[in-house]
């Protein structure tokens, strides 16, 4: 029987905030590198990583476990 794994996290946090940033910088180099839509670079890149990171961890009370199929 496959159990699921328990996640405490979806990526260490230095990793996933290097994710966010980088996403973050190709959103700023895509619009132009105009400034003044930081933040909105930000929130859009830290939603687009934690959406492709969903399809594959569900929600467990207070962690995250891995889906196997």
């Amino acid at each position: 029987m496959n159990s699921p794994i328990i996640v405490h996290d979806w990526l260490p946090e230095p990793m996933l905030e290097h994710e966010i940033r980088l996403r973050a910088y190709y959103l700023f180099v895509r619009r132009g590198k105009r400034d003044g839509h930081a933040l909105d670079d930000w929130l859009k890149a830290e939603h687009e990583i934690v959406r492709e990171m969903q399809p594959y961890r569900i929600r467990d009370g207070f962690s995250f476990r891995e889906i196997r199929s």
